[in-house]
């Protein structure tokens, strides 16, 4: 069934009392009312002004059209009695017991659910359907054969799972015996490459890492050169007396420079700019000892090199 239109606190004045007063059906209203208006048909209460609609001094009336500023009505709606409707009198477009009587019958007019029940797969158990009254329909599995998965066919295309044995293909395990990850099927990591060197790489497979340190020979002279850009541990055997000096110094750059001396005292000299932790810089070594000097640039100058120096006794 269709509902009349609504507009909320949609309210006018009567301008132009209906002829008769208490039987004519028509009547023009106040421009604020017709601005708002919905489409007819619709039902309003006209009431006197300055007081509140009561049954005694209301009466409700049907707009069944709207021309201009005129209302064409039909009179006495709702058991409501014809009243003399004057000019000045109050018009709303209020909630009324027909309203509320048309949205009841179409409620009851679309029936009552008297039963809910649910049909699912075999392979599902269903209690409590259907419910008549209230409650719950529970689904649960049916008993299945030990060991055995929920899972696709096993070949052809695809189709509605069923309990069965899991074979090598659910598993992608020729992924696995051959090192490859790559398809992603499984989640399980590659078979062990028994190497004890090789661990497992981003890309799924065993390599042996690149050494991150490397190591070399810092040739004598006089003086030497330690290069920072260089092998991150380097010996030098004395043959004389021996003055560092750096090159290619960067912020993060640490050097170890393994010191052998000879059959003699050897002088030590260091860049001006060095700090030295510990007893400070070191002037010489003795015969046949060997010594560690660890130095850290913290920029591109000597001024922020920091180093400390160790022998054996």
């Amino acid at each position: 069934m269709a509902f009349d239109q609504h507009q909320n606190l949609l309210l006018g004045t009567v301008t132009v009392a209906p002829v008769p007063a208490s039987t004519g059906t028509s009547m023009d209203v106040s421009a604020d009312f017709i601005a708002r208006a919905p489409a007819a048909p619709f039902n309003c209460c006209v009431y006197p002004t300055a007081t509140a609609p009561l049954f005694t001094n209301a009466e409700i009336v049907r707009v069944t059209a709207i021309v201009g500023s005129t209302l064409t009505i039909t009179r006495a709606q709702e058991s409501t009695n014809a009243r003399n409707i004057i000019a000045g009198d109050q018009i709303a477009n209020t909630v009324t017991v027909a309203d509320l009587t048309d949205i009841e019958t179409a409620v009851n007019a679309a029936g009552t659910v008297t039963s809910v029940g649910i049909i699912v797969d075999p392979m599902l158990t269903v209690v409590n359907s259907p419910i008549t009254t209230n409650g719950d329909i529970q689904i649960g599995f049916e008993v299945e054969v030990a060991n055995t998965v929920l899972a696709g066919p096993t070949s052809g295309g695809d189709a509605a799972p069923s309990f069965r044995q899991a074979i090598e293909a659910d598993l992608s395990l020729s992924d696995v015996t051959t090192n490859d990850t790559t398809a992603a099927k499984h989640g399980f990591a590659p078979k062990l490459s028994n190497v004890a060197t090789e661990f497992l790489d981003g890309t799924g497979s065993f390599s042996t890492p690149a050494t991150t340190f490397t190591a070399g020979t810092l040739a004598y002279s006089d003086p030497a050169t330690i290069d920072f850009a260089g092998n991150d541990f380097q010996t030098v055997t004395l043959a004389g007396d021996i003055t560092f000096q750096s090159s290619n110094l960067a912020a993060g750059k640490c050097i170890s420079v393994r010191i052998v001396g000879d059959g003699s005292i050897r002088s030590l000299a260091f860049p001006g700019g060095w700090t030295f932790l510990g007893d400070g810089a070191p002037t010489d070594i003795a015969a046949n000892k060997t010594g560690v000097l660890s130095v850290t640039s913290f920029s591109n100058d000597d001024a922020n090199v920091v180093a400390a120096y160790a022998v054996e006794p």
